[in-house]
């Protein structure tokens, strides 16, 4: 179980991260 949660939370960081680059992209934009 605990490997899904960590599984799971990489995820999220990693969407976390897409996001901020989008955001970061469109302010410089």
């Amino acid at each position: 179980m605990a490997a899904v949660r960590l599984q799971l939370a990489e995820h999220l960081a990693a969407d976390t991260q897409a996001v901020h680059v989008l955001i970061a992209d469109a302010d410089s934009a």
